[in-house]
């Protein structure tokens, strides 16, 4: 702020020297109750309360130098014009006009104080500033460097002047009743009234997500008015935005639905501002939990030996699954054989249950959403247990291959045997009969042979009439390729079918027992949920 800003033309310094000589002037040579009474009568210096007479003098004497200043204060040129501008309005009317000037409205909003009354005149309080100022801008726009006058509203009730709760919602209500709430084209200026309404009005820019400003000056502690050529126009931040708290509000939303991977990125918006506005202590807070959801993000994508490092970087306990199968995880899995995984994990036991609850529970959080895509997921974990399952048996003797050749029967195990079968509805045909004839043609083999496949003793699988019907296995083709609407209701079958499906799967996992319970308590254990973010971020 400058009483003499520099790059202001001659003649525009030299009539911004004027105003500030004739201030400064009245300023010494007047006592206070002589420049209180001076207010009022034509003996007042031009800076201080413009009549709507001379209003041309007004701005050519006053306006347009002070505008020149302003513009170099704030480093910035007058917006173009257009748009909403609301003014909170107290007693003084020079911040309401140059803000006027300054943003050139096509619709001005001005919300006085209740119940004020100027120095003035006791008749004259807040309201009369608002209604002098309204009459200003749609009587003489030109004064103001305007082409054509604003529509013009003023809340005549005005703003509680000390309870903020009052101000804030007839403040809100007003505004919403007008229409006037697009953040994108309305401009909340806080300059004027009491510092209550002014918080009050700040605080509903931020709920809107309005730009809030306000002219920062040099005031004269007597006159309670800012001294000539010091008014600058301010951005005022959104303190959501400048603290992180909408982010994080968003951010949990989005854990909470788990969406780990925006909830991250919301985060890092978060810490971006924590950076600039924050503490060191919140910083690394919103950084943790950035953390936590990026783990999450990975966890959900099965990626478990990134979630575990994720995790020890944020100095947060792993969810069981993580702590379990992280250190493992990347050993099994072979970029150029992507089906190593699979074919790894299906050789385990514990493990393996392990990952099926653990993904089971994921789609349980976000199905509501994604129906479609919950069946899908919710189908493909049954079907990948029956599997397992099938190829557990065939390693433990239980399911015979006949071939009529040794040879070639030692070759039809894991995924041979899976494809053999050629699809889930064939295995849980298996599984009902215990017997199936297919045929295969082995490599280097110009004919097909036919294969003899039985189950010495099968198992009762929960849930096997899911995969036995044909409109499922319909259903869960065209949903692979986008081609089908799935219910809510529908998806909520898959789930129970899959959670039948791997408890029966586990119970028949060849060797010792117990790991059917386990797995059936795993399904409500608290230990495969999310850690809580609200904690990390208190």
């Amino acid at each position: 702020m400058a009483s003499d800003p520099g790059g202001l033309d001659s003649e525009l310094r030299r009539k911004l020297a004027e105003l500030s000589w004739d201030f400064e002037e009245w300023l010494r040579t007047s006592n206070k109750d002589e420049k209180l009474r001076s207010m009022g009568n034509t003996s007042r210096p031009r800076w201080t309360f413009p009549d709507l007479d001379g209003l041309r003098d007004y701005r050519d004497v006053v306006l347009l130098p002070e505008l020149a200043a302003m513009e170099v204060n704030t480093g910035a040129k007058r917006p173009e014009p257009g748009g909403n501008l609301v003014l909170t309005a107290g007693m003084t009317p020079q911040p309401l006009l140059l803000s006027v000037a300054w943003w050139r409205p096509g619709r001005l909003l001005i919300a006085p104080s209740a119940g004020r009354e100027s120095h003035l005149s006791p008749r004259r309080g807040s309201l009369h500033v608002a209604k002098w100022v309204a009459d200003v801008v749609q009587e003489s726009p030109l004064a103001l460097g305007m082409t054509e006058s604003p529509q013009v509203e003023i809340l005549e009730e005005g703003l509680h002047p000390t309870d903020p709760a009052s101000a804030l919602g007839t403040l809100r209500s007003w505004l919403r009743e007008l229409g006037v709430t697009d953040p994108a084209v309305t401009r909340l200026d806080i300059t004027g009234g009491k510092k209550t309404m002014s918080a009050t009005a700040f605080a509903l820019a931020s709920e809107l997500g309005i730009q809030a400003t306000y002219l920062d000056g040099t005031y004269s502690p007597v006159a309670n008015i800012p001294r000539p050529g010091s008014m600058e126009v301010c951005k005022l931040p959104d303190p959501r935005e400048a603290l992180g708290l909408a982010r994080a509000k968003e951010a949990r939303d989005l854990y909470r639905h788990a969406s780990f991977g925006a909830a991250s990125q919301a985060l890092r918006g978060a810490v971006e501002a924590m950076e600039q506005w924050g503490s060191p202590e919140d910083t690394r807070r919103y950084h943790r939990a950035a953390l936590v959801a990026a783990a999450c993000q990975l966890w959900a994508s099965a990626d478990y030996g990134g979630a575990l490092s994720h995790f020890k970087e944020a100095g947060e306990k792993p969810p069981y699954a993580v702590k379990r199968l992280g250190a493992t995880w990347g050993a099994w899995y072979r970029a150029e054989d992507p089906g190593g995984l699979a074919g790894a994990l299906r050789g385990k036991h514990e493990e393996l249950a392990i990952y099926l609850v653990d993904a089971w529970r994921h789609v349980e959080r976000w199905h509501e959403r994604q129906p479609r895509d919950a069946f899908l997921r919710w189908y493909g974990l049954g079907e990948y247990a029956l599997e397992a399952l099938l190829v557990k048996l065939r390693r433990a003797g239980n399911l015979k291959v006949d071939a009529g050749d040794a040879g070639l029967e030692s070759r039809i195990k894991g995924s041979k045997l899976v494809h053999l079968l050629g699809g889930v509805g064939r295995m849980a045909e298996l599984f009902r009969s215990g017997l199936l004839d297919c045929t295969w043609r082995p490599r280097g083999s110009g004919e097909d042979c036919l294969v003899e496949i039985r189950l010495s003793a099968p198992p009762t699988l929960d849930g096997l009439d899911f995969w036995l019907e044909e409109v499922n296995r319909n259903l869960r083709n065209a949903c692979a390729h986008k081609l089908a609407m799935v219910s809510a209701e529908k998806a909520l079958e898959a789930s129970r079918a899959s959670r039948s499906m791997i408890l029966s799967c586990v119970a028949a996992f060849p060797g010792p027992g117990g790991l059917a319970g386990k797995t059936e308590r795993w399904f409500g254990s608290s230990a495969f949920q999310p850690p809580d973010l609200g904690r990390i971020l208190e």
